[in-house]
């Protein structure tokens, strides 16, 4: 599939099954990846001259994690209004402080797929007002959320992100994480019960 993708790119011209004709196209390719194509090319999963092709222009989306409280805040209020007029409600919902609150300190794994879901959620089951009871149990555990900004908190977070980009090989996140021996990166996954990808 990357070579006929590749050649599609290169030569905009592509053979419809069944004829033996080729078709002149002119098309731009917008492709997303949640990996790292560059990573996946050293590995030989992922051929060089296709990633060149296809990397005119690169953007680096950060995850929500990233982005600041006001932006985070101002992403809830647009799904807040997006959402009324998809359920057709005569007002927005309307999150009590003690919920903001709740969400200003949960991580959202699921990024902001997962934020819109919530919301939608709690137009589904919510009436007009929102508070703490009505969001799911998994947003209120303590666990998932930034019990303040310990340096404990961050290093799980950072264990966790390096183990995820190298798919769980631990000897690869252990080079990036700089840890001086496998002991101290085991004892820390250990100590922090993170699973394993």
């Amino acid at each position: 599939m990357q070579q006929t993708l590749l050649r599609v790119s290169q030569a905009q011209e592509f053979t419809p099954v069944g004829s033996t004709k080729a078709r002149k196209t002119d098309v731009r390719i917008i492709a997303a990846t949640h990996k790292s194509l560059r990573q996946a090319c050293h590995d030989g999963l992922f051929r060089w001259d296709l990633f060149y092709r296809l990397s005119v222009a690169e953007l680096h989306l950060p995850t929500l994690t990233a982005w600041s409280l006001t932006e985070k805040r101002d992403l809830i209020d647009h799904f807040i209004r997006i959402k009324q007029k998809a359920f057709r409600r005569p007002r927005p919902i309307r999150l009590t402080t003690a919920a903001r609150q709740q969400l200003d300190l949960y991580l959202f794994p699921g990024n902001v797929r997962e934020l819109e879901n919530l919301i939608e959620s709690l137009y589904v089951f919510a009436e007009s007002q929102v508070d703490v009871a009505d969001l799911p149990d998994w947003i209120r555990q303590p666990e998932q959320a930034i019990n303040g900004f310990t340096w404990q908190h961050h290093e799980k977070d950072l264990i966790q992100r390096a183990l995820a980009y190298f798919g769980g090989n631990k000897t690869r996140a252990l080079d990036a994480l700089g840890y001086g021996s496998m002991n101290t990166l085991t004892a820390k996954i250990t100590r922090y019960a993170i699973p394993l990808p």
